[in-house]
């Protein structure tokens, strides 16, 4: 019984084991292995390797500035300023001192002169700020002859400079000068204005008058010149006979005195630049005045001079007389009559200068009265008809009608001769 019971048991446990490997589900099936190729050493080997990929195209930004100023990108002074995206921009132009923002070049076009931009950069752009100067200096050089300047109300002596901005109408004149633009310097000379130089070309004027747009340099030009000129005494020739007279260095020039005079075996002898001499006359009736005469030149001309006979000297000045450039030995003869014309035509004038210019163009009895022979050609000359005033400037001394008048710009020899 227990042998029946055993073999039972061990039936039903194969019977399981076949039920149970019938059922489980079957793994698939292998292809068989591939046998793979001999490599060959000498080929290389292929490579796994990933392809880069594209980076977005860079966007910059170049920012200049011209001279007189600089430029803050977004609160700092990059120059160059680049991005994968658009990107934005805020521009601060700085002026330096002097100059002004002009205006923004953006890729060439103007945009405007305020001093913030706001960009938007989406591709490559350049932008320039442009400044433009606006403070200007005028220096003024070796003033020595003290100037008064319009703009300011100042007096200056010595080197100065004004600042202006855009443009300056200055004026510049001097102050406490004489007639002649000159002041004391020391003991025995002055000072004398002649002019300013401006660069390479000199200005031979007293008052300066300048319409400024730019920087610009003024040098005074300065003549010293002796404070004092003497009276010379010379001789009148009166017949076979002279009588002592004073010729005088005028005290009321437009420019400065500056000559050398002399008196040789009755000549007057005078040389220099810009002189004019009144000469005290005895009674004449006809005088006779031999001269020679060598001019300065200037300016590719002869400066004239001038020999006339003092009509009044008050309540204006008016003279009347003849003037020339350089001549070898000739002698001018005028008539007392000379003076009575003009001075009865001054009072029928009223003293007033139009009324005298039109009487001066138009009167014809000028030659009878003044004549001029050429000692040297031995012929006759025409003079050179001129006439001075009606002028309130008076010439300062006792000067009275029928006094002499001598000018000239060079070297002159003078003898004088009451003929009648």
């Amino acid at each position: 019984m227990q042998r029946k019971t055993l073999l039972a048991l061990v039936l039903a446990a194969t019977l399981a084991l076949v039920l149970y490997f019938m059922f489980q589900p079957r793994a698939p099936s292998q292809p068989p292995a591939q046998t793979q190729p001999p490599v060959n050493a000498t080929q290389p080997q292929a490579q796994n390797v990933a392809q880069p990929q594209p980076k977005p195209p860079l966007i910059t930004a170049t920012v200049e500035a011209s001279q007189g100023g600089r430029v803050l990108v977004n609160g700092t002074e990059a120059g160059v300023v680049s991005s994968t995206r658009p990107f934005a921009l805020v521009l601060e132009a700085m002026p330096d001192r002097g100059y002004v923002l002009d205006r923004w070049l953006v890729n060439g076009t103007d945009a405007g002169g305020e001093l913030r931009l706001n960009l938007t950069i989406a591709g490559n752009t350049t932008i320039a700020a442009v400044f433009r100067r606006v403070a200007f200096t005028a220096r003024f050089l070796n003033v020595t002859v003290p100037v008064k300047v319009n703009v300011t109300g100042r007096v200056y002596t010595g080197d100065f400079q004004l600042g202006f901005n855009g443009s300056l109408a200055v004026e510049v004149a001097p102050y406490g000068a004489d007639d002649a633009g000159c002041v004391p310097y020391n003991k025995t000379h002055k000072a004398c204005l002649l002019g300013w130089l401006n660069g390479s070309k000199p200005l031979h004027v007293r008052y300066l008058y300048a319409n400024l747009t730019g920087d610009a340099v003024f040098t005074q030009l300065v003549e010293y010149v002796k404070a004092n000129y003497s009276a010379a005494l010379i001789d009148i020739w009166v017949g076979n006979t002279t009588i002592k007279t004073i010729a005088e260095p005028s005290k009321t020039m437009l420019v400065p005195f500056n000559a050398e005079y002399e008196v040789v075996s009755g000549w007057f002898h005078v040389k220099g630049r810009d002189w004019v001499f009144y000469v005290k006359m005895p009674p004449w009736r006809k005088l006779r005045v031999y001269v020679n005469y060598t001019a300065i030149i200037e300016y590719g001309g002869q400066i004239p001079a001038r020999i006339a006979v003092i009509v009044r000297n008050g309540p204006v000045y008016l003279d009347v007389g003849t003037y020339f450039g350089t001549i070898s030995l000739t002698v001018f003869t005028f008539d007392r009559q000379l003076v009575d014309l003009y001075a009865n035509a001054l009072v029928q004038c009223n003293y007033a200068r139009p009324c005298m210019e039109e009487f001066f163009d138009y009167e014809r009895d000028y030659y009878n009265y003044v004549t001029c022979y050429n000692i040297a050609w031995g012929e006759t000359c025409k003079p050179g008809k001129t006439m001075a005033g009606p002028s309130e400037r008076l010439e300062p001394g006792d000067w009275s009608p029928g006094d002499l008048h001598i000018e000239g710009s060079g070297e002159m020899w003078i003898r004088i001769e009451v003929a009648g």
